[in-house]
């Protein structure tokens, strides 16, 4: 092994390790960035409202984009909070029964093959793959879902969000230089290369998945709705929660979905069942290509794989965020071997 690949080997590690020790303080780190990505462009927007040597227009637009952001947070929970908590208490008391129907159902049909004379290792096999793929799948959710609400616990750091927000909104063209001082010569060049790919990554990231989870969660919601689907409001959130995670998000999504239509209605099922897969076929293979390009530049299989592997490191965030994380590492890693 040569220098040069030690330097790789070692600049990963580096990283996965720094992931693995701020892994406690996430939230914040997290929602800021998120929060700074979404408010920068309605600050931008305010900010040239105002004569450009006006003292004190940056920190007014910044003021804008807060009140403009408080607003719809004001309006999430005047109308739509109260009915979330109802269907999400009624959602998780009731969702067992459902499954449990569903299970019924699937012995039922395990009755109707049995009769057409097949081996009975191969029923057994059949019938315990079904059972097992799903409680899996189902277990996956739960935790998912068990985790986030966890987050939300968080109360400091969500106390802190807002000043970490203020300040990299305010010296965001300051940023990358209060860290180029501390480095030696040799280092500030592919930093800064690193910095502004990083930067371009996660504003193409959170901004337009903003768009595709938002877009994706409304239109779950009205087929939901109009087809009498409960809970429909819930499902929804669910899916475009879920949405943020690559290539197995849907199918999360997807679970509650497929349980609560089969068991509502089993006719109405299929048709919901073929809407929401179209839905995601359209939302993965022809809006965010449209929308997100090629900016993030890493394979699906790779993504998958980051998953799997982040998920086990830092829990939650690594399911949800293992693109974006992927990609900076890319980032690194090509900045270390041109360098």
């Amino acid at each position: 092994m040569n220098r040069k690949q030690i330097v790789k080997i070692s600049a990963f590690v580096f990283f996965v390790i720094a992931i693995y020790l701020v892994r406690g303080v996430l939230l914040p780190i997290v929602l800021s960035i998120a929060l700074f990505y979404i408010l920068n462009p309605i600050t931008d927007l305010i900010e040239k409202i105002f004569p450009s040597k006006m003292p004190g227009r940056r920190d007014i637009a910044i003021c804008g984009a807060f009140s403009v952001f408080v607003f719809v947070v004001l309006l999430a929970v005047e109308f739509i909070v109260p009915q979330l908590f109802v269907q999400t208490a009624n959602f998780i008391s009731n969702f067992p029964n459902y499954l449990k129907y569903v299970a019924d159902s699937l012995t039922s049909g395990r009755q109707w093959y049995v009769g057409s004379n097949l081996p009975h290792q191969f029923d057994t096999a059949i019938f315990d793959a079904i059972k097992q793929a799903l409680g899996s799948l189902v277990a996956f959710s739960q935790n998912i879902f068990a985790n986030l609400l966890g987050l939300l616990s968080q109360f400091v750091g969500l106390l802190i969000t807002p000043i970490i927000v203020y300040f990299m909104l305010r010296e965001r063209a300051h940023l990358f230089e209060g860290v180029n001082k501390l480095l030696p010569m040799i280092l500030k060049e592919p930093v800064r290369g690193i910095f502004e790919k990083t930067d371009v990554v996660l504003k193409t990231y959170v901004q337009n998945q903003l768009i595709i989870c938002s877009m994706v969660g409304l239109v779950t919601w009205i087929i939901l709705y109009l087809f009498g689907v409960p809970f429909s409001l819930i499902l929804g959130i669910i899916v475009a929660v879920t949405e943020l995670i690559p290539v197995i998000g849907p199918v999360i999504g997807g679970i509650p979905i497929v349980v609560i239509a089969l068991a509502v209605s089993p006719v109405n099922a299929l048709t919901i069942i073929v809407l929401y897969a179209a839905l995601q076929f359209i939302a993965g293979n022809i809006i965010a290509p449209k929308i997100m390009g090629d900016k993030l530049g890493i394979h699906p299989l790779t993504v998958i794989l980051g998953v799997l592997v982040l998920g086990n490191i830092i829990g939650v965030w690594g399911v949800l965020f293992a693109a974006p994380i992927i990609a900076i590492l890319k980032i690194i890693y090509l900045e270390i071997a041109k360098n």
